[in-house]
């Protein structure tokens, strides 16, 4: 029993803080890392910005953080702390971390580090919570910010709900079987919170305190919570749930002033042109432009950092209760620019330099097939542009309403920030060439998807195309390995471990999911494994083992490469080498695009 000894520390912490127990008190769980599924950035983040808001509402807060703690800890928490409860007490309890679906409450829960999503073991069901919490006397707050926890949504309606009705108030961050965000974005700026942490955090700051009356009432809690959950479900896909027992009028939480060892802060606002640049204050690194932070009063160094830029420094002075921005165009280094800024409606580009790289089977995988042998050597001697994600729907949809092409089914996955689905790869290159006739560049490809060069003439030289186009297969398995930035040789692109990297068929719920949700590689390139197929330009052939130079495969063929492998699919079909091909005129639910564009 190696918890045993963690559950008395905190069992003597919780004896010595609960001396003098208080009106409100909340249990906050965030869990990072797991054995068994991908590690999460912000969890733990999430439930320590929480606690700080709640020490300022008046709350005595437990945090529980860490791999080491266990289901059973979570549960022997609540019920010493339900045992010093009063009927005028307040209990928020806050979980972020893995969640394991079902359609049964004993089913239905919250996974610890050690938790195997199969065995569901060391978990807490939605059935021990209730349990645990129903002996708190006082009003219960229950809010959960992780995948597969809700009631209803998208299909899958849970038989028992009594967790549902042993509360309060509750708020799950995604539906029944939907996976819950780790961070995501509000406008323009990074939020480094799941959706359910960062709202319930704002409510607690003032933003859902409608009649300014210092206090949260349950009506305003729901109405700012709803308000939040539709924005999100109709931009995102995410459907948070929200649900109010108490009346309207009934206040659930006091917000406070903040005291002596809580300083108010300030925000600060850091952005820049072009976005991506690392924010450095202080000599630490605090993630990428655009974002904001809360910040206490002070004068800080703020450095923006960008490959291809000068370095840009600037002290900055942040005063309590106000908001300090820096907003820097960033100058060109040698005229490099490590990124494509494009128009708003063109997919978002990251450069590879050219280089030098070996093409196939270079780990010798025992699942590999014929087709990624022999391994030989490619010479890129050139740059090029690559989509840092796959063509969502929504680029994909202002295509066909500019042409009045019809629009593909997305098959009931969803369409907004999902990868586009159902194009063929006449499509593809249609969408191509309709983006280079909206910047005014000759268009990559004529009528039969002979490449053209710059003045509109046939070429079978990539250098000398101008315009959006897809990337030939080199190109696509060099940017996938982390291109010039590339130092590892990963069985996935950016990883060993599939479920950090991809959507397959062992995650993916039989769905596509957004884009960039999974970790990027080396370049910052997105869902290069897994999620949807991605054309390339080249007619399939086999390898050969002599050296290839700038190749783009053979002049004719019957069928047209497809790379990445895809949510429908086993793991061994998203490998970095694995290849497949198919007639150009195929549209399936998991063929989409990935655009490239050669430097000039």
């Amino acid at each position: 029993m190696k918890n045993k000894p963690i559950i008395t520390i905190i069992f003597l912490l919780t004896l010595f803080i609960l001396s003098a127990f208080p009106k409100n008190v909340s249990l906050l769980v965030g869990l990072n890392n797991y054995l068994y599924l991908p590690d999460l950035k912000y969890a733990e983040k999430d439930a320590e910005d929480l606690e700080t808001v709640l020490k300022i509402a008046g709350f005595d807060t437990f945090l529980l953080t860490g791999q080491t703690i266990s289901g059973e800890a979570i549960l022997e928490q609540i019920n010493f702390i339900a045992k010093y409860s009063s009927y005028s007490d307040t209990f928020l309890f806050f979980f972020s971390g893995h969640g394991a679906g079902g359609s049964t409450e004993t089913e239905k829960g919250m996974l610890t580090a050690y938790s195997d999503p199969e065995k569901r073991n060391a978990m807490v069901s939605h059935a021990d919570l209730k349990d645990s919490i129903s002996k708190f006397k006082g009003k219960k707050i229950v809010v959960v910010d992780a995948c597969n926890q809700g009631y209803e949504t998208k299909s899958q309606w849970v038989r028992t709900q009594g967790l549902k009705n042993a509360v309060d108030f509750l708020l799950f961050s995604s539906a029944s079987n939907q996976e819950s965000h780790d961070g995501f974005k509000e406008g323009n700026i990074q939020i480094d919170n799941g959706i359910a942490a960062y709202y319930l955090k704002k409510a607690i700051e003032g933003y859902a305190d409608f009649n300014t009356d210092n206090s949260l009432s349950a009506g305003e809690l729901e109405e700012y919570l709803t308000k939040n959950a539709q924005f999100y479900a109709t931009k995102f896909g995410q459907y948070m749930e929200v649900y109010n027992n108490r009346s309207n009028s009934e206040k659930l939480i006091n917000l406070g002033k903040p005291t002596q060892q809580g300083i108010q802060k300030g925000t600060l606002i850091v952005e820049s042109t072009p976005s991506g640049a690392e924010i450095w204050i202080g000599g630490n690194q605090y993630g990428q432009t655009p974002k904001s932070f809360t910040a206490d009063p002070g004068t800080y160094e703020v450095e923006l950092k960008k490959s291809g830029y000068e370095t840009y420094r600037e002290n900055v002075t942040v005063t309590t209760g106000s908001t300090t921005r820096v907003d820097r165009r960033m100058e060109e280094e040698q005229m490099l620019i490590s990124s494509y800024t494009t128009r708003e409606d063109v997919p978002e580009m990251v450069l590879v330099k050219g280089g030098s790289f070996q093409m196939g089977n270079t780990r010798n995988d025992s699942e590999a097939s014929n087709k990624e042998v022999p391994v030989h050597t490619v010479h890129l001697t050139y740059d090029y542009y690559i989509g840092k994600y796959e063509v969502t729907f929504d680029e994909y949809d202002l295509y066909c309403e500019s042409i009045g092409k019809t629009k593909p089914m997305d098959d009931g996955f969803g369409r907004g920030m999902h990868p586009v689905i159902f194009v063929n790869w006449w499509d593809a290159i249609g969408y191509c060439n309709w983006l280079s006739e909206k910047e005014g560049l000759t268009k990559a490809y004529d009528s039969k998807g002979n490449l053209l060069d710059k003045n509109g003439r046939q070429t079978t030289d990539i250098t000398q195309v101008e315009g959006y186009r897809l990337p030939t297969e080199a190109e696509w398995e060099y940017a996938a390995r982390g291109g010039h930035e590339g130092s590892t040789d990963y069985k996935y692109s950016g990883s060993n471990r599939i479920d950090n990297v991809a959507w397959v068929k062992s995650n993916s719920n039989k769905e596509s999911h957004i884009i960039g949700q999974k970790n990027p590689n080396e370049l910052g390139l997105y869902d290069m494994s897994g999620n949807v197929w991605e054309w390339c330009y080249d007619w399939y052939i086999d390898y050969k083992p002599e050296p290839q130079v700038n190749p783009i495969g053979p002049v004719s063929g019957l069928y047209r490469v497809l790379r990445s492998g895809t949510w429908y699919h086993d793991t061994l079909y998203s490998r970095i080498a694995y290849r497949t091909n198919t007639s150009p005129n195929n549209s399936r639910n998991r063929h989409g695009i990935r655009i490239a564009r050669t430097k000039k």
